[in-house]
């Protein structure tokens, strides 16, 4: 009824068995496509393990992490049902299906007796050198035989031998070991009856209902999994095996996958043993009856129909919460003929899908073509035909045998190696040709044989792939700052990541400038892609060591942008016009201060006074009065004033602008006047002309009076 999940997580590891594949299946429920094998291989890949109806248990496991208690995880899984209490006197029979030997073995031990089923019993004595005891069926008689070093004999009990059945059971420990025909023990909790089904003699372990699960629960899932999941999963399995109950049959359930796994005493945890204890007797209901609480591994992302309202088909948005349920496989086509005796393998075709989650959902009919018939078979058969995970799957070409991408996979080591299983078609793209595999995606083209993988990968599809970036033209690479990595390609682009910057591309003109300037060694790794710059057409790219940035746009080309100017300029550049770099930072006009200058102005910097910029009209007087001589660095950015105006302080004096009086310097005496009559907010207004210096006076002219100063001392006129 369901797959093991304990079972499968060794077998999460991508990829199996041989290389070489098929021409794929469509992704859509709605195409039909066919696979036509290149070799003897077929290859699938998929979503999920197992039917996919009810509770999935990673989902649970997922659910459990986003916070969902175990009460919430049941009712998602199994929408309109109730909980209610089992007996706490509930007894239940498992198949122990191991013991094929036709009789019920057990090791010695204090306390052990035989029981016959109309209730009379007979206490096993201790008898030294006593190995083994065994009830076996003779000539249609129920006996008791003792095993010493000289063999089997029969012992003497005086029970009735035409019961239903004998059983054994401890008195002292209520434990019994069972001794399998591998000659192997395992210890399991209640009585170890040996029963008459039909013409089988079956070994039933009898015990009660939260005993067996101590032996259920942690062999279904991972007793160290989160408490919340351990108890939906103790609810389900409760549930599972009271629905199955069958006082009339010899037994009510196997320990197989069959029925639910059930180990005995090897199995219990401590873990899985408290979720029990929490949940102990809940049981799920619907209406008045038990429901079919159904349950496997992963679901894949999306429940299946179960037939019941309370196993509807339906998104998980837990499924996927704890790893992606992907996975591949394949089966050799002697391995499929062999199965549905087609003959020799021609074609698959997948048919039908039923239209829910990935690859466009299950598979609901996929046609078989051989060279002596054509079968069509549903998803599920050939799931459980094949031993694939789920029918949540894809059949995948894959590599060309021989050629170069299968070629490079091969160096790689193959089946065995990193790269794992092809997941998917040999496909064209700008320039050559992809193929994905379970850790990368090959490409081949002009530029060679290459693979790319992870977050390098993913960022160069989102980039738009080859047909943007171009092919790769190397594997991925140790980068230049330790720990990081890098893959690099044909249209001038790099891709690098580290731990602490993330992965991010370098491209064209911004590139070129990068690795002119030191690149990683000197500016360090990328810290964004490549961005939208700031005005219209342009592009940046950040990068982790000072702070820095490269700007680039047709128009002004690449430019590096640092430091305490790359600070003011991110923080001005859209308020104000100062456009794009047109030159790299360089030395300032005083020593020890750089510059960078712009479309729209500029940005000085220097310890003392910081990172200024200036812009528009009082950018271009500053140019034409020298001010990197006359006035020195701004001390400030441009600010606004009074009436419109606009002005930037510098060390060696100021300039005030508006659209009426245009652009105008103001130093020394002047100024100092200016600013303690209130500058700009002054009674003087705005200046309209230069200053004019005549011998030792200085006159200026303001909109409503001029300043005349002689030395340090100014008067208003």
């Amino acid at each position: 009824m369901k797959r093991t999940l304990v079972g499968c997580i060794a077998g999460m590891v991508v990829g199996l068995l041989v290389a070489a594949g098929l021409v794929t299946a469509p992704r859509d429920a709605a195409a039909a496509s066919a696979a036509v094998p290149y070799d003897s291989t077929v290859r699938f890949s998929g979503y999920g393990f197992g039917h996919g109806w009810g509770m999935s248990q990673y989902g649970a496991y997922g659910a459990a992490l986003k916070g969902l208690s175990w009460q919430k995880i049941i009712n998602f899984y199994y929408p309109g049902t109730t909980l209610a209490s089992l007996s706490t006197s509930q007894q239940i029979r498992i198949w122990i299906s191991a013991d094929t030997d036709k009789n019920t073995t057990v090791k010695p031990a204090t306390g052990l007796r035989v029981k016959a089923s109309g209730g009379k019993t007979y206490t096993l004595p201790t008898t030294s050198g006593t190995k083994a005891w065994r009830i076996v069926r003779s000539a249609d008689a129920w006996k008791l035989e003792r095993q010493d070093s000289s063999g089997w004999q029969t012992q003497s009990t005086a029970l009735p031998t035409g019961d239903a059945w004998w059983s054994f059971e401890n008195t002292s420990t209520g434990v019994v070991d069972l001794v399998l025909p591998s000659t192997s023990t395992v210890r399991y909790r209640g009585s170890m009856q040996l029963i008459q089904d039909g013409s089988a003699l079956r070994t039933v372990n009898a015990l009660p209902m939260e005993s067996y699960l101590r032996g259920v629960i942690a062999a279904e899932m991972p007793a160290s999994w989160h408490t919340q999941a351990l108890r939906a999963q103790a609810v389900a399995a409760r549930t599972y095996a009271a629905k199955r109950l069958r006082p009339t049959a010899a037994y009510d359930l196997c320990d197989t996958t069959t029925c639910q796994v059930y180990k005995g005493i090897s199995a219990e945890a401590s873990g899985s043993d408290t979720a029990i204890s929490a949940t102990a007797h809940q049981v799920v209901k619907y209406g008045s009856g038990y429901a079919d609480t159904l349950f496997s591994a992963s679901n894949g992302g999306w429940t299946v129909s179960g037939g019941q309202p309370y196993l509807p088909a339906k998104a998980d948005p837990y499924d996927g919460v704890v790893q992606n349920q992907a996975w591949t496989a394949s089966a050799t086509t002697t391995e499929i003929s062999n199965a549905f005796g087609v003959g020799t393998v021609r074609k698959l075709e997948i048919v039908a899908r039923d239209g829910h989650g990935n690859l466009g959902g299950r598979v609901t009919s996929v046609r078989i073509t051989g060279s002596s018939k054509t079968v069509t078979v549903s998803g599920d058969t050939l799931r459980g035909a094949l031993g694939l995970r789920s029918s949540m799957l894809n059949v995948v070409g894959g590599l060309r045998p021989g050629g170069p991408a299968y070629n490079f996979w091969q160096a790689q080591g193959g089946v065995t190696g990193w790269i794992g299983m092809p997941t998917g078609d040999e496909r064209a793209v700008s320039g050559g040709s992809a193929v994905p595999m379970a850790g990368a995606k090959i490409y081949t083209g002009a530029t060679g044989t290459h693979e790319v993988h992870g977050g390098i990968l993913r960022v160069y599809e989102e980039m738009g792939g080859p047909a943007e970036a171009g092919l790769p033209t190397s594997n991925e690479v140790d980068g230049p700052v330790p720990g990081s990595r890098m893959s690099t390609f044909a249209n001038n682009v790099a891709i690098y990541w580290s731990r602490p910057t993330g992965t991010h591309e370098v491209r064209g003109g911004v590139r070129t400038k990068y690795l002119a300037a030191g690149g990683p060694a000197k500016l360090g790794l990328p810290t964004t892609g490549e961005l939208a710059g700031p005005v219209t057409g342009s592009r940046v790219s950040n990068f982790d060591t000072t702070r820095v940035s490269i700007y680039w746009s047709h128009a002004t080309g690449a430019h590096i942008v640092r430091g305490g100017i790359r600070s003011t300029y991110q923080a001005v550049v859209g308020s104000t016009p100062i456009g794009l770099p047109t030159t790299d930072e360089v030395d300032g006009p005083v020593a020890g201060s750089r510059k960078s200058t712009f479309t729209g102005g500029a940005i000085y910097w220097s310890h003392d006074t910081g990172a200024h910029e200036i812009h528009g009209g009082i950018w271009t007087l500053y140019r034409k009065v020298n001010g990197e001589k006359t006035l020195g660095l701004p001390t400030s950015n441009e600010m606004g004033g009074a009436n419109g105006a606009r002005y930037s302080n510098f060390s060696s004096g100021a300039i005030y602008w508006s659209s009426a009086t245009g652009a105008r310097m103001l130093t020394g005496a002047t100024l100092a006047k200016y600013r303690a009559l209130g500058a700009d907010k002054s009674s003087l207004g705005l200046p309209t002309g230069d200053m004019v210096t005549s011998g030792t006076v200085v006159t200026t002219p303001f909109q409503h009076g001029t300043l005349v100063c002689t030395g340090s001392s100014c008067v208003v006129k």
